[in-house]
């Protein structure tokens, strides 16, 4: 298995290069299918490690034609305050609402409604229309396009990037099509 890592510090990279040299790794400019999202412990640093997320994510997008309808699955999506995550979540739907006229969440009961209003209101500004369904079945993170079945997988919840590694990468055509067939009952 291979996967791309982009690398946000020099620590990082001397490890990875040591590890490299040891013939535990192999570094590789190679496209890969999968891209792993660095983490720090510096708040500071976070808006650049979400900055890259948002880049690697919509790379993953458009190799899967978005389009139509996006379907998220993440339970903790919308239960923030914090006006960071607002700002965050703002950037990385924007450029999705030319895209996809509707996006749909799959969340767990609580949410903040104050953080849904406001993305609500943003996304109908801009001609797209968000909905949520609450259902605590789901516990992994998929980005479904459903019109071509086909979708993504995101290792930890929004709320977590930059703080956690994550990684990003294409779901198989069939399990995309499984996930999506198991939530068509809520749609």
């Amino acid at each position: 298995m291979s996967i791309r890592i982009e690398i946000l510090n020099d620590h990082v990279l001397n490890v990875l290069r040591e590890l490299e040299k040891r013939n535990v790794l192999r570094i590789s400019d190679d496209e890969q299918t999968r891209d792993m999202i660095g983490r720090s412990a510096n708040v500071m640093d976070r808006p650049a490690i979400q900055n890259t997320f948002i880049r690697i994510l919509h790379r993953h997008l458009q190799e899967i034609e978005l389009s139509g309808e996006l379907i998220i699955t993440d339970p903790f999506l919308l239960n923030s305050n914090a006006v960071w995550y607002e700002f965050f979540l703002k950037r990385l739907f924007e450029p999705l609402y030319e895209r996809v006229p509707v996006i749909t969440f799959i969340i767990e009961g609580r949410y903040s409604p104050t953080l849904w209003d406001n993305l609500k209101n943003h996304a109908q500004g801009k001609g797209c229309t968000l909905r949520f369904f609450i259902n605590n079945e789901y516990h992994d993170r998929f980005w479904l396009c459903a019109t071509h079945k086909k979708g993504i997988f995101v290792g930890n919840s929004l709320t977590g990037i930059g703080a956690k590694y994550c990684f990003v990468g294409r779901l198989p055509d069939e399990d995309a099509l499984a996930a999506y067939n198991s939530l068509e009952y809520l749609l």
